[in-house]
């Protein structure tokens, strides 16, 4: 049980409160350990104004006024008072999910969340040592709590991180419980959240942008920038896709067809389809789930008007990748490609720049197997590949024109 653990470091630190450098590393312990106790907040937040750390005492007295105990709140209301939030630093960022994995005794699952809608907003304000964050509970798909308040320290430039490791001392069982970690690219961020526990652990990837870019940033690597409905297909040919109901869901001969025989469970992507009156179809070949064998293919919905009910393996190739000014992905890793014909030879090099050494080129209408990537340079998509002996890179296309196809065998 952590509460007694946080208990006794937060009276120890009491006992030490008039010599601030003993008594907050007991309490980031104390707080690391039982977030939800405003008793070490109260105390805390004064001694980390008077350690010049004013972002984490507004941190904590704004955590405190969001209360619904009065008694909490007659507390509160002084510190409140001393250590106010600016509203005029307060910027609103909206939440883009793009993966999760978890892991523990009955094995581990992949998730590309690229096609969820953006989660409620969050507010962010920026302190000289750190970033205060509110609405992290909504952003990380869970209940608000006293966790939905929180300040992440600035460890490096335009990185911000909070974890149960920043409370000097905390045992190590303990010390990667949980982190979530900001790191700011020039137009937003791209947040990390872990989190471990008795049986296994949870990551997650979001992309965290300001309100007022109306763009999904996620269409830059996810090979779709059309939305059907209020989804952002992610859906690309050669992609395995699980039914989300473990009873599986209908096939049909063709869009808004006839339902065909069996229902569908596991299988890969040929065509990815149009989108009808918010349903976007997709051709499949179908696998049956316990020997794996080819069954008929036909089309299945991707979504209803909830939501998504298919589970896709995460191509962790294209989790967080972007490349600006730049035609959307086709290429996939593990598949074979084409170079297409009229547009002369693809070069291959060492390395993923037209600098490096050439090491052959690859004809009109050659095929090759996909085996790395993708990689941003120079303006260009570059995928490592395999062909006539030879490993190396090759660009994908130029501006508006693909160079290279990819290969879906039926």
């Amino acid at each position: 049980n952590e509460f007694p653990v946080a208990m006794s470091r937060f009276s120890l630190a009491v006992l030490q409160a008039d010599q601030p450098e003993i008594a907050l590393p007991l309490l980031d312990i104390a707080g690391a350990l039982n977030a939800f106790n405003p008793v070490i907040r109260m105390v805390r937040a004064p001694l980390y104004a008077e350690a010049g750390r004013i972002g984490e005492a507004t941190a904590d007295a704004l955590w405190l006024s969001l209360s619904d105990d009065p008694v909490v709140l007659q507390y509160a209301a002084p510190l409140q008072a001393a250590y106010p939030l600016d509203p005029s630093t307060v910027e609103t960022w909206t939440v883009y999910p793009v993966y999760s994995t978890s892991g523990g005794v009955g094995g581990s699952y992949n998730s590309d969340l690229t096609s969820m809608p953006p989660r409620p907003s969050i507010s962010l304000s920026t302190f000289e040592d750190g970033l205060l964050a509110q609405g992290i509970a909504s952003m990380l798909g869970e209940e608000p709590n006293g966790a939905d308040v929180i300040f992440l320290r600035e460890s490096d430039e335009n990185r911000y991180e909070f974890s149960t490791a920043d409370a000097e001392g905390v045992d190590p069982f303990f010390e990667n419980s949980f982190a979530l970690i900001f790191n700011f690219n020039g137009e937003w961020f791209n947040v990390d959240w872990s989190q471990y526990y008795f049986e296994g652990a949870y990551f997650a990837n979001y992309f965290v942008t300001p309100a007022d870019i109306a763009a999904d940033p996620r269409s830059g690597f996810n090979g779709a920038d059309v939305r059907c409905g209020d989804m952002l297909p992610v859906y690309r040919p050669g992609m395995q896709i699980y039914a989300y109901n473990f009873d599986g869901q209908p096939v049909f001969d063709q869009p808004n067809g006839t339902p065909l025989e069996p229902l569908f469970q596991m299988g890969q992507i040929l065509t990815v389809g149009d989108c009808i009156d918010g349903i976007l179809w997709l051709e499949i070949e179908t696998i049956d789930s316990i020997t794996e064998a080819i069954g008929p293919t036909g089309w299945i919905q991707s979504n209803d008007d909830t939501g998504l009910y298919l589970w896709t393996i995460a191509d962790h190739s294209l989790l967080g990748f972007y490349c600006p000014d730049t035609l959307p992905v086709r290429l996939v890793i593990g598949l074979e490609g084409e170079v297409i014909i009229g547009q002369g030879a693809n070069n291959l090099r060492r390395e993923a720049s037209t600098e490096s050494d050439l090491l052959t080129a690859i004809p009109e209408g050659e095929r090759f197997n996909v085996v790395g990537g993708p990689a941003c340079g120079e303006g260009l998509v570059w995928w490592q590949v395999e062909y006539n002996g030879f490993t190396g890179w090759t660009p994908e296309g130029e501006g508006d024109t693909y160079w290279l196809n990819p290969i879906f065998e039926r």
